[in-house]
C-alpha cells in the first residue's frame, strides 16, 4: 500500500539491498531491546542489547562503516535518544497492569483465496478504563509523523493485525508443506501454551495501537467491522491483478527518502536546497 514498486522490488523480485539508513537501524535496535524487554521484564538488558547493537549495526543487517544519517540525526544523538526511550517506557510499565502474550509474533492466515502474513510486535491485555480486559495488538513506530486517527481507522496494516487476531492459525501456527513435501512449522510458529491462551483471550474486546516510541503515546487506530475486511479484500484483489499484469506503479511521498529501492526505482529526489532554488527561479 505504501507503493507498489517498492513492494514488487522486495517481495517479488526480491532486489538485494543493503540496509545501510541509520534511522531505520536504530528503529531495528529498539525494536529488539523492547522485545527482550517485554519477553524478562529487564530494563538493564534490554538498555545492554540496544547499545550493543547501536555499536555492531551488522547485527542487524547493516553495513558498520557506512550508514546514511538522515538531516538532524547522529550517533551519538540517537545512542542517547535511544536509552531514554527504553528508560521512560520502563518507568510506565512499572505503573501498567498488563499480561504480554507473544512478542514478535509471526502469522500467516488464511483469507479468501488470500493469505494474510506479518509480524506483531507486541500481543498483551491490558484494563480499559471501565476495569475490562482487552486484548491490544500493538505495533511500535520510529517515525517522525504521527497520523491522526481518521488515517489509522483506514490503515491496511492494523486491518490486517485485527482479522489475524481473529483466526485461529494467529493463535495455533500455521505450518507450511515445501515442495519436497517436509513440513516447515517454524517460520510461522504456535504461541506458547497456544490452546490456553486462545481460550483465554480470544474472545476478549481487542484494539489495534498505533505505539510512536519518540514520544512514547500511543493511538488507538479503531475498531474494524465486515466492511472494512471487504474493503481489505478488494485491496488484495488488486494487488493480485497487478502482480499477474505486471504493473506496478510507484507511489511517490514522504516514505521515498528512506526508501532501500531508490536506485533501481530511478527516481531522484531533490534536496531541499534544490527544492528551494527551483522554486525561487519560479519566482
Amino acid at each position: 500500500m505504501t507503493c507498489p514498486l517498492q513492494a514488487h522490488f522486495q517481495y517479488n523480485i526480491k532486489v538485494p539491498v543493503e540496509k545501510n539508513n541509520a534511522k531505520a537501524v536504530f528503529g531495528n535496535c529498539i525494536h529488539t531491546a523492547l522485545e527482550h524487554y517485554n519477553k524478562t521484564g529487564s530494563h538493564d538488558g534490554a538498555v545492554k542489547i540496544f547499545l550493543d547493537l547501536w555499536h555492531n549495526p551488522e547485527k542487524v543487517g547493516a553495513p558498520a562503516n557506512t550508514l546514511w544519517w538522515p538531516k538532524m540525526t547522529n550517533f551519538l544523538g540517537l545512542r542517547q535518544r535511544g536509552i531514554e526511550i527504553l528508560g521512560d517506557f520502563h518507568e510506565r510499565c512499572e505503573w501498567d497492569t498488563r499480561t504480554v502474550i507473544a512478542t514478535e509474533h509471526a502469522f500467516l492466515v488464511p483469507f479468501g483465496e488470500h493469505e494474510l502474513t506479518g509480524y506483531v510486535d507486541l500481543v498483551e491485555t491490558r484494563k480499559s478504563g471501565k476495569g475490562k480486559n482487552l486484548l491490544r495488538i500493538v505495533d511500535y513506530k520510529t517515525a517522525a509523523r504521527k497520523p491522526n486517527y481518521g488515517e489509522l481507522t483506514l490503515d491496511v496494516q492494523f486491518t490486517i493485525y485485527l482479522y489475524a487476531s481473529m483466526q485461529p492459525e494467529f493463535w495455533f501456527g500455521n505450518p507450511i508443506t515445501l515442495p519436497d513435501g517436509t513440513v516447515n512449522t517454524t517460520d510461522f510458529p504456535p504461541m506458547d501454551n497456544a490452546e490456553w491462551m486462545h481460550s483465554m483471550y480470544d474472545g476478549l474486546p481487542r484494539r489495534a495501537i498505533w505505539y510512536h516510541l519518540w514520544t512514547l503515546s500511543e493511538i488507538d487506530a479503531g475498531p474494524r467491522e465486515q466492511k472494512d475486511f471487504e474493503r481489505l479484500y478488494r485491496v488484495c484483489c488488486e494487488i493480485d491483478k497487478a502482480d499477474k499484469a505486471g504493473i506496478h506503479v510507484p507511489k511517490l511521498g514522504e516514505h521515498c527518502t528512506l526508501c532501500d529501492f531508490r536506485d533501481p526505482c530511478g527516481i531522484e529526489i531533490p534536496t531541499k536546497e534544490e527544492l528551494a532554488a527551483q522554486e525561487h527561479a519560479w519566482i
